[in-house]
């Protein structure tokens, strides 16, 4: 019977695929000659004004966006694009009449005017002609319900394709145009694929609340370009103060690697600054054996490091306490669990001068929301690596392989990690809620916590990176410490998706983001910097027997993870903070709850 619906649905999914993957409606484009579609978004300020509740449709593509009235234009400091936003004619004239006022005192700037207006034009009215000759560029569609203004939205953004017909609008200076889809786009009105699948999530991700596998989590799903799934639930914590929403911000951990330091790398390849072949001993000046590990060995993690740094126990004060430090079985001194049989001499104290409760000028580093970290620890975390032991250079995932990369990329730029993902790749893709440090720019209450450390910041770790070696780095590290929301994370995906181009900006090339997803060595499973499917004998992988051979993508200690599908062109992003309140709690891969997300986009969605 199962077998029957499955083949059932996979009909209806032929009839109806080619349902979401076109546009729906009628929209058509019309500029004037020095009008472009925004592409790279580096020095974009978009003011929007409308009767509708439009704000969140526009901040899904930039959350720099944000509402004002015509007066904005008397402002010395202009924004890029003004746009008005409607399906009511007499609130669009309203509002072009104080953009009126303004050029008729001031003169015409260089902010580019734009209507978005859901509904018909009586292109013979003397208020239209006024009006539309105040435009830089105009996008009309017939219809005037919400969904017509979320076509709206999308097209000028750059989400959908447009190719205009009609020359109606040339007798006000502006022209038909057309448009590439160069951003992602989100699905409009019912499909019965679709709705069944957003059905399917929509149970796994209760049944994970339901066994308290997480407090919340947001859910991504795209396929062709466009998102189909674009679902959050529950709360950023179990008091459920805040519910989750399309702007929750969650420490996506070790899936940092390949949204911040990996795009780095490829840049570095594409330009023919680094490639693999390259050493420790020639990249950095690194003598002994790990100066022969190589870059491919770094990004495939067989270079034979051990998996991090003990980073805790790098700070602790060796007099304070009576050897030995951890045990695996609780003891009249070891009292305080801090990992599954793992147990904490419960006299250790930090290092004396190391930390303080406030920020001053030896103690910069911001381990936690009351503990700061002098500078120092930085050298002394890298004397330790450079003692490591030489083993075995097999397969051995590693966070100091991508700490070496970090080093590599900032030795070659002259520029730290987040100054370098903030120019080449935040800014231009429009990334607003993914950053290093995100107290420096967002509320505690737009921040998901991680969980309660009991001994080393005595916390609960909120707004700074819960990865030790990644905090005591100052937040920004090539093994973690980036935070973003699922959306932001699936602008990076689709990226990949597209072979190195977003929203018109192309970073790198096709072929060199191929040599990425490819598998160099018969003995590890995993891509340049990419997890991917396991297929040897009496191995586990990441993910489900469904995902293709060719599939990539990363997970995150926190609870977060990335998938990719280049042969159905699918996009999976999973966020939550399933080690709030603790790191104990494993139920989200005990119940296997992202691999029953991954089988349902198999089940609907693959060919």
């Amino acid at each position: 019977m199962r077998r029957k619906i499955q083949t059932l649905i996979f009909i209806l999914f032929s009839l109806t695929s080619v349902i979401y993957a076109q546009d729906k409606g009628n929209v058509s484009f019309y500029a004037k000659g020095d009008y472009t579609p925004i592409t790279d978004m580096s020095h974009i300020e978009v003011a929007i004004s409308s009767t509708l509740d439009a704000l969140p449709l526009m901040r899904r593509y930039y959350d720099g966006v944000y509402e004002a009235h015509p007066s904005i234009l008397t402002n010395r400091s202009m924004p890029s694009h003004y746009v008005v936003i409607t399906n009511e004619w007499q609130m669009a004239k309203r509002l072009f009449e104080g953009v009126y006022r303004y050029y008729a005192s001031h003169g015409k700037r260089d902010t580019k005017i734009v209507l978005l207006y859901g509904g018909e034009l009586d292109i013979h009215a003397d208020s239209v002609a006024r009006v539309l000759k105040l435009c830089d560029a105009l996008y009309l569609t017939p219809q005037d319900d919400r969904d017509g203004i979320d076509l709206l939205v999308q097209s000028f953004w750059g989400g959908r394709a447009i190719e205009s017909k009609s020359d109606e609008y040339t007798q006000y200076g502006l022209k038909r145009s057309s448009q590439e889809k160069s951003r992602l786009s989100f699905h409009i009105g019912t499909n019965l694929v679709v709705d069944s699948l957003n059905s399917c999530i929509d149970k796994i991700a209760q049944e994970a609340l339901d066994i308290k596998a997480t407090p919340g989590l947001s859910v991504i799903i795209a396929q062709h370009g466009e998102v189909l799934v674009n679902k959050q639930y529950g709360y950023t914590t179990y008091q459920e103060t805040n519910a989750v929403s399309p702007t929750t911000i969650y420490d996506i951990a070790s899936l940092s690697k390949i949204v911040g330091t990996l795009p780095q790398v490829i840049l570095l390849f594409d330009q023919e600054e680094l490639n693999a072949k390259e050493t420790l001993s020639s990249l950095l000046g690194i003598e002994g054996w790990q100066g022969k590990i190589n870059v491919g060995q770094l990004l495939l993690h067989t270079s034979g490091l051990p998996a991090g740094i003990p980073a805790y126990a790098l700070t602790v004060d060796s007099a304070s306490f009576q050897p030995p430090l951890l045990v695996r079985k609780r003891d009249a001194m070891h009292q305080q669990r801090i990992g599954k049989n793992l147990y904490l001499n419960l006299k250790v104290k930090l290092r004396p001068g190391w930390f303080v409760e406030e920020s001053d000028a030896e103690h910069p580093i911001r381990v936690s929301r009351s503990l700061y970290a002098s500078d120092s620890i930085k050298s002394i975390m890298w004397r330790h690596i450079a003692n490591i032991p030489q083993q075995t250079p097999t397969y051995r995932y590693s966070d100091i392989n991508f700490l070496y990369l970090q080093r590599i990329i900032e030795r070659k730029r002259g520029k730290r990690l987040d100054e370098l993902f903030d120019a080449t790749i935040a800014a231009p893709l429009g990334l607003k809620r993914m950053l290093y440090n995100p107290t420096n720019k967002y509320r505690i209450s737009e921040i998901a916590p991680t969980s309660d450390d009991l001994y080393f910041r005595k916390e609960m770790i909120w707004t700074t990176v819960h990865d030790e070696t990644a905090a005591l780095m100052g937040g920004v590290s090539g093994n973690a410490g980036l935070f973003a929301t699922a959306y932001e994370v699936a602008k990076i995906g689709q990226l990949y998706l597209n072979g190195g181009t977003y929203g018109g900006v192309r970073l790198f090339k096709q072929e060199t983001f191929d040599e990425f997803i490819m598998r160099h060595d018969p003995h590890c499973r995993r891509g340049y910097g990419f997890d991917m499917p396991e297929r040897r004998n009496g191995k586990t992988g990441p993910v489900p027997d469904c995902m293709p051979k060719t599939s990539y993508g990363h997970t995150g200690f926190t609870g977060t993870m990335m998938w990719i599908d280049p042969e159905s062109e699918t996009l999976f992003v999973f966020m939550s903070n399933r080690i709030h309140p603790s790191v104990d709690n494993t139920k989200l891969t005990q119940k296997d709850i992202r691999s029953k997300m991954l089988e349902a986009i198999s089940r609907f969605l693959h060919p």
